[in-house]
């Protein structure tokens, strides 16, 4: 494996085992940055970071126009903070900070995935088109899942950008839901055509 096809090492440090007062370096992901005005009149930034564990604010208070120009909003960036709470919320107060190049991140460090395996669910959706009895229908979804680029896809899409399922495996985990209910409904009513 040559340099450029090496993975960026994992994450240590995520949102969700962050300590109070404990300092680290870490990367995450801009959600949001401005540059505001503190009471006493002096620039910050206000950030929201994320990793593929949730969200935290941050805050950059020496050097915050200048540090402003460096990076922007959906850039990954490298930090050195420490996690303190402000109004009962945690929330990073950062001492450095710089544009992260993407050959230090590892893209599965910020995304969300399905708390099930893609395999496990996979497996599932091939037991309920087994069971389908119109060949038609069989065929049709025998195509899909026999396309070999379209499942590539299928089972890392989200099912949606925020309201539900949203993360990697998310389509097929949705998928597999409706299908249940599909199930259920057909069972209960039993004049349904489950096909």
């Amino acid at each position: 494996m040559n340099k450029k096809e090496e993975k960026a090492p994992n994450k240590k440090f995520f949102v969700n085992n962050l300590v109070e007062n404990q300092k680290f370096d870490s990367f995450f992901y801009v959600e949001e940055k401005e540059l505001r005005t503190s009471r006493q009149g002096k620039p910050y930034l206000d950030l929201k970071l994320r990793d593929k564990t949730g969200f935290i604010s941050a805050k950059i208070w020496e050097g915050a126009a200048s540090i402003n120009e460096q990076f922007g909003k959906d850039d990954y960036v490298k930090v050195r903070a420490t996690q303190e709470m402000y109004q009962n919320n945690p929330q990073l107060k950062i001492e450095m900070i710089r544009k992260a190049d993407i050959s230090e991140i590892n893209i599965a460090d910020y995304i969300p995935v399905s708390e099930r395996s893609t395999e496990e669910m996979l497996e599932e959706l091939k037991g309920y088109i087994d069971s389908i009895e119109d060949i038609w229908i069989k065929e049709i979804l025998d195509a899909f899942l026999n396309d070999e680029s379209i499942m590539e896809q299928y089972m890392k899409g989200p099912a949606a950008k925020t309201l539900h399922h949203a993360y990697l495996g998310g389509l097929l985990e949705h998928t597999l839901s409706m299908m249940k209910i599909c199930d259920f409904l057909s069972v209960h009513y039993g004049d349904i055509n489950r096909d």
